[in-house]
Order: C-alpha cells, then structure tokens, then sequence
C-alpha cells in the first residue's frame, strides 16, 4: 500500500510570545545603550549649543558670532567652571571647548538651532542633556519603525535591524556621546518622505515641508532632501501635493526665522550669520576630529577641493536619472497612483551630501540611512539586489570591523564608509532612472 507523503509545511512565522521577547531585549539594549550614553558622554556638541542659547537668553544679547562674543561666553563659562554646583560633567565639557577654541566659545550653528535649545531647558544642564538624548533615541526608534513598515520589512527582522543600529553603529554612538542632532534630522528626513508617498492627503504634503523646513533651519546638511521630494512631486504630476508641500516648507521656515529672531531679541542674528557662514564653511578639519566625508577625504590627501566638482556631478547624474524616468514604453500606460520614490529622494539628498560636503563628520554618515534601507530592500533583480544589503552592511559594521582590528585607521574607515555611500547613491539613482513605482511598493505606509 503505497504511503502518502507528508504536506509540505507552511513557512514558520514568529509567535506573539517570540516577538514579544525580542522586543523586549531589543528595548531593554536600547535602554541600557541610552542610560551609559546620556550619564556617561560629554555631549560636548549639545553642550555648546546650550551654552551659546543660555548666554543669549540670560543676557539679551543679539550678537554671538563676532570674536568679542565668543570671547565673553568664553569667560563666563570659564568661571563657572570654578562653581561649586557645577556637574561633573559640565566642567570637563567646558575644558575641552575652551582649550579646543583657546579659551572662546564655538559658535557656528544657525539662530534657530540655538533658538531650538530653549525647548529642553536653559537652567540646568545635566537635565537638558539627558531630556535631549532620550527625544533623540526615541527619535530614532521611531524611525527606524516606520522604515520597516513602509518597506514591508517583518516586525522581527526591523527590531534586529533597530538593535544593530543603535548598538553598533558607531556613527551613530558618535552622534550619541557629542549630542548632535543628526537622530532628529533623520526623523525629520523619513517622515517626510513618507509623508509625501502617493495616496496621501494635501495635509501630510505640508506637514512633510514643515518636517523639513524645521529641519534645514536647524542645519542646512539636509537642504537637498526637500529640493528633490518638491522635485519628484511636481514630475509626478502631484501638483497640488507640490503645492502644499512648498507651502508647509516656506511657512517652517518663516515660522523659524520669526522665533529665532525673537529669541535673540534682533533679526538681525540671521545677517550676522551670513556673515559668518563663509569662514566657517571656508574651515578645513582633518581626519582627527572625525571630517570623514569624500570631498573632505580627498582634500586631506591630495590638497584638492573637489567638493563642487563632485556635487555638479552627483546633480548632472540625478537630472539624467529623472530624464530617463520619464521614458514610456509605448502602449504601457503608467499605472494610476504610480510615482517616484519619495524614500529613494530624500535619501539621495542626503547621500549627495555625505559625498560633496567640505564638512561632514563621522556621525553625519547617521544620514545615510534612508537611502540605504530604500535601496536594500527594494523589490530588484540581479546585482543591485546584492550590493544593496551587502553596501548597507558595509555601512553600518566596516567602521567598527576596521577599529577592532586595526585601531587608529581613520582613513580607513572612511574610505570604507564613502564607498559604501557611493554604491548607495548610484543604485539609488539607477532605481530612479526605472521610472515611476506601482503603489504597490509603497505598501504598509
């Protein structure tokens, strides 16, 4: 009597109980990530920020970027060092920067990133401090959440990818143990890109400006991003949504300026930053203090500034990828809803910026992630279906693989972590150049 096969059994899909666990232990690193970085790193970027918006706010005064100004806060933080009640902490940050900066304080961000520092507090820094890294770390979870959501990643597979990022990514441990802003730039980034996705609603096209309109006041690293997305819309015959989204951009942005200039008590913060932007662009930094980007690696090793080169390059690329999305095979009409990847522009924004900017430091590389999860787990055939997640890999271990096994390398590591980046921005300009995506892949935003 013949006996009958077995079934074939169906796929095995994590129960409630197993991802309940790994979710747990995922939170319970991020946790404990989170409590050594907020009590055990100088936030020595956070530090100055606060510092240059608590004098402002104390004094009243308009103008912080001259060299008289930097040298007063200097001071007045050189004797606070000497106060009793100040942290530990706050001392030992406070003697770096000022023997960093001979005994001045850094001033560089724009008003509204220091306008921005009253929302955690301008009393106490060791409160402000650990309120700022537990929005930035929240920041991220959510992130990386969404990401995995919009791109239809399974709920186990986001967790460990949100385990590895906030744990071993050491770009992002930078960005942690300085206090940048990079975290919130990078929500900023994502939800915007969501935000515009087709099928969306007029709103959600002006809550993404106003994302990224905030999000550029702040720093200008990110100001490709909006110019792309604005871009994408309006070839996707998305006008009004192009509409609303420059409308919620230009309203930010206004709104940032007013509150900034009444922070300061003058407009005129923002004129006196202008004037400032550019000997601060003009400033070359080298490997040691983490300048890992292209254009600044190879300026370091060749004494040749190719920043604008390389920028005029990556735009002439991504005008040739848009021509050629717009090629129709004849008889195939676009299917309804179809449009250009929002994840893939944003990302590409902040791509071209890691690769031509004169200034990019390490924790900068944060950035790269949009693009690099719009790449990696697209829907592709043949190589790019390799060098995607094999590229984002790269990203996110060689710098640690490279410290291990031979400590000191810096350029090394950013040799690495700019070829990851390249491989990213061309495959996510060859995925640009595809064409509109069926509504399909935007599917679970």
């Amino acid at each position: 009597m013949p006996v009958e096969s077995p079934a074939a059994s169906p796929p095995r899909v994590a129960s409630y109980s197993e991802t309940a666990l790994l979710a747990a232990l995922v939170v319970a690193a991020m946790a404990f990530s989170w409590a050594r970085s907020a009590h055990t790193t100088s936030g020595v970027d956070f530090f100055t920020k606060w510092s240059v918006a608590r004098a402002i706010s104390e004094s009243g005064g308009k103008d912080v970027y001259s060299a008289e100004a930097r040298r007063r806060i200097g001071a007045a933080l050189a004797l606070e060092f000497r106060l009793p009640a100040t942290g530990d902490r706050q001392r030992a940050t406070t003697a770096a920067v000022l023997t960093a900066n001979q005994g001045e304080m850094e001033v560089v961000g724009s008003p509204f990133l220091y306008a921005s520092m009253a929302v955690f507090g301008l009393e106490d820094f060791e409160t402000s401090y650990v309120l700022f890294a537990l929005v930035s770390l929240l920041s991220l979870a959510g992130t990386i959440v969404l990401l995995g959501r919009h791109l239809s990643v399974p709920f186990t597979w986001t967790l460990v990818l949100l385990s590895i990022v906030a744990v071993h990514f050491e770009p992002l441990r930078s960005d942690a143990a300085v206090g940048n802003i990079n975290q919130l730039q990078l929500a900023a980034v994502v939800g915007a890109s969501l935000l515009v996705s087709p099928g969306r609603r007029l709103a959600a096209s002006a809550a993404a400006g106003a994302l990224l309109g905030i999000a550029t006041m702040l720093k200008l690293n990110v100001l490709l991003s909006p110019a792309f997305l604005l871009i994408g819309l309006w070839l996707d015959g998305r006008r009004r949504s192009a509409g609303a989204f420059l409308a919620g951009l230009v309203g930010s942005a206004l709104a940032a300026f007013v509150a900034s200039a009444a922070f300061f008590g003058d407009r005129g913060c923002w004129l006196a930053w202008r004037e400032a932007l550019p000997s601060l662009l003009a400033a070359r930094y080298g490997l040691d203090i983490g300048n890992f980007g292209l254009a600044a690696l190879i300026y370091q090793l060749t004494g040749l500034d190719v920043s604008k080169a390389i920028l005029a390059t990556l735009l002439l690329s991504f005008a040739y990828a848009l021509w050629r999305s717009r090629r129709r095979i004849p008889g195939v009409p676009v299917e309804a809803g179809a449009g250009r990847d929002s994840l893939l522009l944003g990302g590409l924004g902040c791509g071209f910026m890691i690769l031509s900017g004169p200034y990019v430091l390490f924790h900068y590389f944060v950035l790269a992630i949009p693009l690099a999860a719009a790449v990696s787990f697209r829907p592709d055939r043949g190589i790019a279906r390799v060098a995607g997640p094999v590229a984002f890999g790269l990203l996110l271990v060689s710098t640690t693989l490279v410290s291990a096994t031979v400590p000191g390398a810096l350029a090394a590591q950013a040799i690495l972590l700019n070829l990851a980046v390249i491989v990213l921005v061309g495959l996510g300009l060859r995925a640009l150049a595809q064409g509109p995506q069926p509504p399909e892949s935007h599917a679970g935003s």
